[in-house]
């Protein structure tokens, strides 16, 4: 490196040596560190995205799991997430759906039972009437009349 005096004329030269062993060392040395160091923060990414990840996924296997429970009729299958981010909302939205779908069930299951009921008094009626026929009711008119009319009645009375 030349040494300028005060004009920016040259008076000096400055020369720095070192041996090429010695820079190859360093330079080995050097490289072998960033190699380490890149490999450590791979290492430490790695795991926070692994530890994130299961974080995150985990109240999904969860929801998964009772959605599965529920499937089987276990109503009582709920997913508490607290907070106010999307998979909060997805659980407060399946617990209402579970309740609607419980609610629903319980509306059918009445009205199957009240159906049930209606159609068992008529039917019971219209088998009676059927068998007195065909036992033998059939020879008094009057009596075949009568139960004609009440099988005709019971029969518009299902209809409604």
């Amino acid at each position: 490196m030349p040494l300028l005096g005060r004009q920016g004329r040259p008076v000096g030269l400055v020369r720095l040596a070192v041996p090429r062993a010695t820079a190859t060392s360093r330079s080995l040395a050097l490289s072998l560190a960033l190699v380490l160091a890149s490999l450590a923060a791979l290492s430490l990414a790695l795991l926070a995205a692994t530890n994130l990840s299961r974080r995150l996924v985990r109240p999904l296997r969860l929801l998964e799991e009772r959605a599965n429970e529920a499937a089987r009729g276990n109503w009582s299958a709920r997913v508490e997430v607290s907070g106010d981010d999307e998979l909060a909302s997805l659980s407060r939205a399946f617990a209402s759906m579970l309740s609607e779908l419980q609610s629903m069930l319980e509306r059918q299951r009445l009205f199957v039972s009240h159906a049930s009921h209606e159609l068992r008094t008529p039917l019971t009626r219209i088998k009676l009437r059927t068998e007195a026929l065909a036992t033998g009711a059939l020879q008094d008119p009057r009596v075949a009349d009568r139960f004609v009319r009440e099988l005709d009645g019971e029969v518009d009375r299902m209809k409604r």
